[in-house]
């Protein structure tokens, strides 16, 4: 990645910081823009000089693209409100500009404190997970009181307002994502399970509820997105916020379940501690079983549409090591859909 001089520039006149060299710069790509026709990407990208306060986000491309823009759009507005409304702990908003005369689009923010759990959390004991958990079900329940929609989709910015795209009611919605999915499966090498899939969630879409409640949901909670103390006791921040949706409290719920406690394997009665947790500090919600139904579907979806993009991800692993990924991918899939049969 090449870092626009101007960008330096900006960041040392803004934030009295020394334009920083390409080598001391972190990078990622947060917004993935696939051309399919030559496999080029454009990113939304952040980075921010080692051991600066701030983080920088722009769109990496010689062009607009509005999709990337909406995306930088939403999450400053997002971090913005959920501090304004909120006790949440969220990266501030510096200064936004998606139009600027000669930059690209982009918005600075805090570098927030802390260390993500991703490789962390399967090994705290037990008192300390459970603590984590109650208190990420208190966050989530301040965060989906305070963000009310009436419809569900994807969110974008009209007017200084957070509002879905599309409008969808939530079984329009499921059933959008699932045939997108399907539909990506097909150019992959799992391509053989999309008769399996169509035909499981036909079966249960069913157990979808009519007109849920919508609200905000963090569409990317996951441990390497929570960032918690030295001691691992207590949440410093909630990060990366592009991925937000409008969408029933249950959709996340299920969500974080799976990547917080199902995907460790952790023995049965560690997960049933953990799940009382969450959800007996969420307060707002209690499972039921038309719930246990759905939550599968909740879940595969979620994996189904990180599989799609199974190519991209791992394009510069070694085919032995994809192969082996694949196979395992391709296991917790028929798993999956075994056991919410």
């Amino acid at each position: 990645m090449t870092v626009p001089t101007d960008f330096g520039s900006y960041l040392h006149q803004q934030f009295d910081r020394d334009d920083p060299s390409s080598s001391e710069l972190g990078s990622k790509g947060t917004v993935h823009i696939i051309d399919d026709d030559t496999d080029s990407e454009e990113f939304v990208v952040k980075f921010c000089k080692r051991n600066s306060p701030h983080v920088l986000k722009y769109f990496d491309a010689t062009s607009s693209n509005d999709f990337a823009v909406d995306a930088l759009a939403v999450e400053s507005h997002v971090l913005t409100a959920v501090a304004e409304r909120t006790s949440i702990p969220v990266p501030g908003v510096l200064a936004v500009d998606l139009s600027p005369s000669k930059l690209p689009p982009y918005f600075v923010m805090e570098k927030s404190t802390g260390d993500g759990l991703h490789g962390q959390f399967h090994d705290l004991v037990l008192n300390k997970q459970r603590h984590l958990m109650a208190e990420i079900g208190t966050t989530l329940a301040v965060l989906h009181e305070s963000f009310p929609f009436s419809t569900c989709g994807s969110l974008r910015v009209v007017d200084d307002t957070l509002e879905p795209v599309d409008k969808y009611q939530w079984t329009e919605w499921c059933d959008t994502q699932w045939t997108t999915c399907l539909e990506r499966l097909r150019e992959t090498r799992f391509a053989d399970l999309v008769p399996e899939l169509k035909s499981w969630y036909e079966t249960h879409r069913q157990y979808l509820p009519e007109a849920p409640q919508a609200v905000l949901v963090h569409d990317d909670f996951r441990p390497a997105n929570l960032l918690v103390d030295d001691a691992m006791e207590s949440m410093t921040a909630i990060i990366d916020w592009e991925d937000v949706l409008a969408a029933p409290p249950e959709y996340q719920l299920a969500r974080l379940e799976f990547l917080f406690i199902d995907v460790y394997e952790f023995p049965t009665e560690k997960q049933s501690q953990l799940r009382t947790a969450l959800y007996d500090s969420y307060g707002r919600f209690q499972p039921t079983d038309a719930y246990r139904e759905r939550r599968t579907l909740y879940q595969l979806l979620s994996i189904l549409w990180k599989t799609g993009n199974f190519r991209a991800t791992h394009q510069g692993t070694d085919e032995e090591l994809r192969t082996s990924l694949a196979q395992q991918r391709r296991h917790r899939i028929q798993q999956m859909m075994s056991a919410g049969s």
